[in-house]
Protein backbone atom coordinates (compact mmCIF):
# COMPACT_ATOMS: atom_id res chain seq x y z
CA UNK A 1 0.00 0.00 0.00
CA UNK A 2 1.33 3.44 -1.08
CA UNK A 3 1.72 5.94 1.97
CA UNK A 4 -0.20 8.81 1.97
CA UNK A 5 0.87 12.23 0.80
CA UNK A 6 0.86 14.16 3.67
CA UNK A 7 -0.70 13.15 7.32
CA UNK A 8 -3.73 14.93 8.82
CA UNK A 9 -3.08 16.16 12.42
CA UNK A 10 -5.75 17.49 15.11
CA UNK A 11 -5.72 21.06 15.29
CA UNK A 12 -4.06 23.17 17.73
CA UNK A 13 -6.92 24.26 20.59
CA UNK A 14 -5.39 25.63 23.28
CA UNK A 15 -6.22 28.18 25.40
CA UNK A 16 -6.47 31.07 23.35
CA UNK A 17 -5.57 29.84 19.94
CA UNK A 18 -8.49 31.42 18.08
CA UNK A 19 -7.92 34.73 19.14
CA UNK A 20 -4.39 34.55 18.60
CA UNK A 21 -4.76 32.90 15.11
CA UNK A 22 -7.38 35.35 14.06
CA UNK A 23 -4.94 38.01 15.05
CA UNK A 24 -2.22 36.09 12.95
CA UNK A 25 -4.92 36.45 9.43
CA UNK A 26 -5.36 40.14 10.36
CA UNK A 27 -1.64 41.09 10.75
CA UNK A 28 -0.48 39.28 8.11
CA UNK A 29 -2.47 40.54 5.55
CA UNK A 30 -2.45 43.66 7.06
CA UNK A 31 1.53 43.52 6.29
CA UNK A 32 1.04 42.35 2.73
CA UNK A 33 2.09 38.41 3.99
CA UNK A 34 -1.04 36.57 3.34
CA UNK A 35 -3.37 37.24 0.64
CA UNK A 36 -6.51 36.10 -0.09
CA UNK A 37 -7.33 35.35 -3.68
CA UNK A 38 -10.91 36.94 -4.88
CA UNK A 39 -11.94 33.30 -6.13
CA UNK A 40 -12.59 32.70 -2.09
CA UNK A 41 -16.01 34.46 -1.89
CA UNK A 42 -16.92 32.55 1.01
CA UNK A 43 -14.01 33.28 3.18
CA UNK A 44 -14.14 37.00 1.82
CA UNK A 45 -17.62 37.01 2.65
CA UNK A 46 -17.20 35.78 6.15
CA UNK A 47 -14.25 38.21 6.43
CA UNK A 48 -16.56 41.48 5.87
CA UNK A 49 -19.47 40.24 7.91
CA UNK A 50 -17.78 38.00 11.16
CA UNK A 51 -18.36 39.28 14.47
CA UNK A 52 -17.54 36.27 16.04
CA UNK A 53 -21.04 34.88 16.99
CA UNK A 54 -22.68 33.60 13.55
CA UNK A 55 -21.60 30.19 13.62
CA UNK A 56 -22.08 29.41 9.46
CA UNK A 57 -19.44 32.13 9.11
CA UNK A 58 -17.28 31.20 11.18
CA UNK A 59 -16.30 27.90 9.34
CA UNK A 60 -14.45 29.47 6.32
CA UNK A 61 -12.51 31.23 8.79
CA UNK A 62 -12.00 28.35 10.78
CA UNK A 63 -10.53 26.59 7.58
CA UNK A 64 -8.33 29.19 6.88
CA UNK A 65 -6.97 29.40 10.78
CA UNK A 66 -6.27 25.77 10.73
CA UNK A 67 -4.93 25.77 7.38
CA UNK A 68 -2.24 28.74 7.91
CA UNK A 69 -2.46 29.40 12.14
CA UNK A 70 0.79 27.69 12.08
CA UNK A 71 2.47 29.42 9.18
CA UNK A 72 1.39 32.60 10.12
CA UNK A 73 2.04 32.86 13.95
CA UNK A 74 5.50 31.69 12.84
CA UNK A 75 8.38 34.78 12.03
CA UNK A 76 8.68 35.31 8.39
CA UNK A 77 11.32 32.88 6.64
CA UNK A 78 12.54 36.01 4.14
CA UNK A 79 11.91 39.59 3.88
CA UNK A 80 8.80 39.98 1.14
CA UNK A 81 7.87 36.67 1.48
CA UNK A 82 4.01 35.69 1.36
CA UNK A 83 1.32 33.14 1.08
CA UNK A 84 -1.89 33.20 -1.00
CA UNK A 85 -5.39 31.39 0.20
CA UNK A 86 -6.74 30.46 -2.95
CA UNK A 87 -10.00 28.75 -3.20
Amino acid sequence: MAAPPCEIERPKKGKGSVKAGEKAMNHAMKEGRWFVHESCRKFIHAGKHYTGVEQDLKHPIDSARYGWGDVLLAPPARPGGGVTLVG
